[in-house]
């Protein structure tokens, strides 16, 4: 009896063995316990190989990236012309609303304009450039710029969107105003030439007149009280104009007629 209980014991223990445990393992052959070398052609080849792989996912990932970056500046660029170049002037958003004092859309226009300008598709409005557009754009989306810059796309008529009219510098009156001085005198009137930001015609009535090919300062023109006068008026037509004195103003033509039509040009 006690024999078999050995024996029994010696058969569970041989259950228990390495080879009934783990099977049949493979068993990879020792080298001769040296490192590889690092410099070894094969080891160079395989770098090469792991390094010109690396590079192409790169690339890749690379790619997507700015084909993302692209298509969104030119689905914001689709936006705006939405909201505000409409053909249509009463169905313009404003800039001003919209935007509020998010300084951010001006920044990614910004990003865009640095990293994608010749691939970005500007839609058109009133024969503008596509540089033209981008410019008035990062003026509107500013939120600390000027109001009138920034709501210049507003003056744009339907008509001026149809024939390619470019959009001007905000213009208070179209109208003619009257040049009066300090002591109330009228002196004439100055008027905005049409499709113009800085050209006007002055009729000067009978107090005024500038000899043929005369300049501003060989001209009694050039008076004390007349010169103020007329740079008030101006400045009231177009306030973003800053002519100072009658070295800022060119005259276009002079016939040398009491009562003539002078047309000059702010410099």
């Amino acid at each position: 009896m006690k024999k078999n209980i050995n024996e029994e014991i010696e058969r569970i223990k041989s259950l228990f063995t390495e080879e009934r445990l783990y099977g049949n393992l493979i068993v990879e052959e020792e080298g001769d316990g040296e490192e590889k070398d690092p410099f070894s052609k094969d080891a160079v080849k395989q770098g090469k190989k792991k390094a010109k792989k690396d590079n192409i996912i790169k690339n890749k990932q690379s790619k997507k990236s700015e084909k993302d970056e692209l298509e969104a500046c030119n689905t914001s660029l689709k936006r705006y012309h939405q909201s505000f170049f409409n053909i249509n002037p009463v169905k313009r958003r404003d800039v001003i609303k919209v935007i509020g004092t998010e300084g951010k859309y001006k920044t990614e226009l910004e990003s865009c304009v640095t990293n994608y300008k010749d691939k970005l598709h500007v839609p058109g409005f009133a024969g503008m450039t596509k540089d033209e557009i981008l410019d008035m754009l990062l003026v509107m989306l500013d939120p600390k710029g000027d109001k009138k810059e920034r709501e210049k796309y507003k003056t744009v008529t339907v008509e001026d969107s149809i024939v390619g009219t470019k959009p001007t510098t905000t213009i208070t009156t179209k109208k003619p105003e009257q040049i009066i001085d300090a002591n109330g005198a009228t002196w004439g009137s100055v008027q905005i030439l049409k499709n113009k930001e800085n050209e006007f015609v002055i009729k000067t009535g009978k107090k005024t007149r500038v000899e043929a090919g005369m300049s501003w300062s060989g001209s009694i023109i050039k008076s004390k009280k007349f010169i103020p006068a007329l740079i008030k008026s101006i400045k009231k037509i177009n306030p973003t104009l800053t002519p100072t004195d009658y070295k800022n103003l060119k005259i276009l033509n002079a016939r040398g007629e009491t009562g003539q039509t002078i047309k000059i040009l702010v410099k």
